[in-house]
């Protein structure tokens, strides 16, 4: 089942997966120690940025505004067809 997941999200357009690696992990810490974002949440924006995003999209309301990226929550976008 793990692979499965592993294989679609690889698969999409435009996502990429990113190995934790020291810099990553002491980017998180340091958007964790100077916001209210959980670490959790500090590794996706910290890998956002490693890996050039401009955007970051959530779910999470609670995931305001962030140097160096555009947060948009899902229940804002729209898509006009």
């Amino acid at each position: 089942m793990v692979e499965r997941y592993a294989d679609e999200i690889s698969s999409l357009e435009n996502v990429s997966v990113l190995a934790l690696d020291r810099s990553i992990a002491v980017e998180a810490a340091l958007i964790r120690g100077s916001s209210a974002l959980s670490l959790a949440d500090a590794v996706h924006v910290a890998g956002a940025r490693r890996a050039g995003a401009t955007a970051f999209v959530t779910n999470d309301r609670r995931i305001g505004s962030l140097p160096g990226l555009e947060i948009s929550h899902l229940s804002e976008i729209r898509l006009d067809a």
